[in-house]
């Protein structure tokens, strides 16, 4: 390589080196390294968008009296013209790319240069020259936290992107286009991409933002991997990139008012989504993946083409709304009563002809509306959520509204209002409504209120336009809410002292029987929400949870420990039979006070010989339950279980004094459980009225360990262990069947009353009236809180009250 020599250069050279410098000072501005980087993107982006369309046109097919041939020529037009589109959605990529492919040969030759005028310092032009081309190229290359500031590239100018980026930094705003109304190419989308990727952004917004022309987002999406939030309403998008399911902090996604049509199956990798907003597009389906999305909590799908829901939806226990109106639902997956977080389920404006069963699960929903479908009737199940504040199911076919309505007592509006010539009666409970504040019954055919609506005191806007009521008459109704319940409640009054008392019939008395079926755990005890924290946390921080927790675990530990050192449930652990007597045609009756259990060979009950000792050891239990505490335990134990009986007591507001209170109204069929006399098998006869009453037990833990909970929680002496059933292995509804069989003529009535689904259920498969315990402070299915009255109430939705109950109920 020839390099210059130390004398003075000649005119010539200095000419050369002077025109190498105003040559290299004349090129445009040099591509920051995000612009390549956006463009390449861009390339990729329409190429695949390219590939994926003109596959879609390929696969039309010719209309019938369209010639093959013409329609051919139809498909090579909307191919030509696709890649005429595409040519122009690259055209400002391709100048990019290729010019810093330019730069880049440039660069190799500047550098040629200054090594050789490198070797010469005399002369003061030619000395700088290495150093001037070295800073000249530094300032050619864009600082990497800027955009591209020539518009006519196509470029993202910096004052472009003001307001759409908030960095994580000090900085919270970055750029903004408040005062601009110039919409973005694919070009700007991806440079703006790139930037904020770099910049380590949180927030993007580009809600109508982006061109109409911009169908699909560049793939380079997925850098974005410290946004949290990221907002593309309001533009054209018909698709997202796969490349979208690399925002994995995201946490808000709005996509309201595209054109979007599917869902990659990558959407389901958003696992830290939780609002996510989707209405007023074209969706008609979700990917399997979509039931990833465990923490999402607000998910919008209304104005879109959905005809079903995937079951996978249940696996969205987080979400707290979900919003489907204004679609084409026929029906809603039972998997919906896995979504256990609901508070709002907005319905509207769909072809729902019914609800299934399994909405009664939702027993956090606060909200449901589900107006303008065709509804025919309400799942029996509705009673069941006890937080429901809001139902609307105006304009749909109901034709009755099932008792069960009456027991969501949160209720405050109801609106059943228009569903014309199919609903003709309220529910005659409805008075159990007692926090209903709105009430509209419009356009229906309902002519009588039910007598119970005197009981509607909080009711304060009451609608019946259209609807031909006679009771009460129209003048009333334009008084108001208030004067209607005021004229119901008088008119029950005036008939009840009008009526003569009942006569009972000669030579003929009625003798009707109550059985209280009753759960255990966290209805007549409470155990399980002591250790697991709900109890406390019900109380929303008044109660100290740890208290709880160490007041379950001594129960638990010694529960366990009676059981097995008095009640033989070591033995006998893994043979859990549903009740005492199960086996007791196997026992022969033999002497057992000199038997020893250690020593029988006693084995799984699976041949007869063990069968008979097994029932040996249950009619030991079963001599012990009715023998009670006292004559197992000294009178220092007995202390013991009384101390730790009235520290729990105390803990929970005297929830198991209550219950044992109620229990033993229960049995004497009055407030003062003092009038009536107990009969064998914990059975009592009402001294005033023909009544029977019978508590039984049906409890899902194993059988010998809930007998000791009787004895332990002082309910032995109001449950006989005749009356206490395990569902461990056949299930409630098995075990309500029996005890049926067991009690049933025709003047048994039947009352369940738990805190679980399981029993529930059961209740009303057998259309049992069901009460739901509520652990709830503010509730009054609780204890205290729960009353024989409330009781009496749930029995005559479903038997009536019967002229011979009116003293007792």
């Amino acid at each position: 390589m020839a390099v210059m020599s130390k004398q003075d250069p000649s005119p010539a050279f200095v000419e050369t080196v002077q025109e190498i410098m105003r040559l290299y000072r004349s090129l445009p501005t040099r591509p920051s390294i995000e612009e390549v980087e956006a463009a390449k993107s861009v390339l990729k982006t329409v190429e695949n968008e390219e590939k994926i369309k003109l596959e879609e046109i390929s696969k039309e097919q010719a209309p019938e009296d369209v010639p093959e041939e013409l329609f051919s020529i139809l498909q090579q037009v909307r191919k030509t013209m696709l890649l005429f589109q595409s040519h122009e959605q690259k055209k400002d990529a391709l100048y990019l790319v290729e010019a810093d492919k330019m730069f880049e040969t440039l660069d190799g030759l500047i550098q040629r240069a200054s090594l050789l005028v490198s070797g010469d310092t005399q002369d003061e032009k030619v000395s700088t020259f290495g150093e001037q081309v070295r800073k000249f190229d530094r300032e050619r290359v864009i600082s990497d936290d800027s955009l591209v500031k020539r518009k006519e590239d196509g470029a993202l100018d910096k004052d472009d992107s003001k307001g759409l980026v908030r960095s994580s930094s000090t900085k919270a705003s970055f750029f903004s286009v408040e005062d601009s109304n110039e919409k973005l190419n694919l070009m700007k989308t991806a440079a703006l991409i790139e930037n904020t990727a770099k910049m380590g952004a949180i927030v993007l917004d580009l809600r109508g933002k982006l061109m109409d022309q911009i169908e699909w987002l560049p793939i380079s999406i997925g850098k974005l991997k410290d946004v949290t939030e990221l907002d593309l309403s309001e533009n054209r998008i018909m698709a997202l990139p796969p490349s979208i399911g690399g925002l994995q902090a995201l946490t808000k996604l709005d996509l309201h008012s595209n054109q979007l049509i599917n869902l990659p199956d990558s959407i389901g990798e958003l696992v830290n989504l939780i609002d996510l907003d989707l209405h007023a597009n074209r969706l008609r389906s979700l990917p399997a993946s979509f039931g990833n999305l465990s923490n999402l909590m607000n998910l919008d799908l209304s104005s879109n083409e959905f005809t079903r829901l995937l079951e996978t939806i249940g696996n969205l226990t987080s979400l707290k709304r979900l919003n489907v109106e204004t679609n084409e639902l026929e029906e809603l997956p039972y998997t919906i009563g896995n979504c256990s977080s609901l508070l709002e389920l907005r319905l509207d404006f769909n072809q729902i002809k019914a609800l299934p069963e399994a909405i009664g699960k939702l027993e956090c929903l606060e909200i449901l509306t589900a107006h303008y479908n065709r509804i025919k009737g309400l799942p029996t199940t509705m009673g069941n959520l006890s937080n429901l504040k809001e139902l609307d199911v105006s304009f749909n076919e109901i034709e009755s509204i099932p008792e069960n309505l009456c027991f969501a007592v949160s209720l405050r509006k109801l609106n059943v209002g228009k569903n014309f010539a199919d609903l003709r009666a309220l529910p005659r409970s409805i008075g159990n409504l007692e926090m209903l504040e709105e009430l509209d019954i419009s356009d229906n055919q309902i002519r009588i209120l039910p007598d119970s609506f005197g009981l509607l005191s909080k009711l304060r806007v009451f609608r019946a336009d259209e609807t031909p009521l006679e009771v009460p008459p129209r003048q009333v109704i334009k008084l108001g809410a208030q004067a209607v319940v005021q004229f119901m409640a008088d008119l029950v009054a005036k008939r009840d002292t009008k009526s003569p008392p009942a006569k009972k019939k000669k030579g003929f008395c009625f003798r009707i029987t109550n059985v209280y079926i009753w759960d255990m755990d966290e209805t007549l005890i409470l155990l399980k929400s002591l250790l697991n924290r709900t109890y406390a946390e019900a109380f929303t921080g008044l109660k100290d949870a740890q208290k709880g927790v160490e007041i379950g675990k001594m129960w638990e530990k010694h529960i366990l420990q009676i059981s097995d050192d008095f009640f033989l449930y070591e033995q006998i652990e893994n043979c859990n039979k549903p009740f005492l007597e199960a086996l007791s045609k196997y026992d022969d009756g033999r002497e057992l006070s000199d038997y020893d259990f250690n020593q029988d060979g006693f084995s799984p009950p699976h041949d007869d010989l063990n069968k008979r000792k097994l029932a040996y050891r249950h009619r030991v239990i079963a001599n012990k339950y009715k023998q009670g505490l006292h004559n197992i335990f000294d009178q220092e134990m007995m202390d013991l279980w009384d101390a730790l009986y009235k520290m729990t007591d105390e803990y929970t507001d005297r929830w198991l004094s209550s219950a044992r209170v109620l229990l033993e109204q229960c049995l004497s069929g009055n407030e003062d459980p003092t009038s009536g006399h107990t009969a064998a098998g914990g059975i009592v006869n009402s001294n005033d009225t023909g009544l029977r009453h019978i508590n039984v037990l049906v409890t899902s833990g194993s059988l010998i360990p809930s007998l000791v909970k009787c004895l332990l929680f002082r309910l032995d002496s109001l449950i006989s262990y005749e009356n206490v059933y395990s569902s461990w292995d056949v299930g409630k509804l098995q075990c309500f069947q029996w005890v049926k069989e067991r009690f049933n003529n025709q003047n048994v009535r039947f009352c369940a009353i738990g805190d679980g689904w399981e029993e529930c259920e059961a209740a009303q498969a057998m259309k049992w009236p069901f009460i739901k315990i509520d652990l709830r402070p503010s509730s009054s299915h609780r204890f205290p809180g729960l009353t024989l009255k409330t009781l009496g109430f749930y029995f005559s939705i479903v038997y009536g009250n019967p002229d011979y109950e009116n003293n007792e109920e």
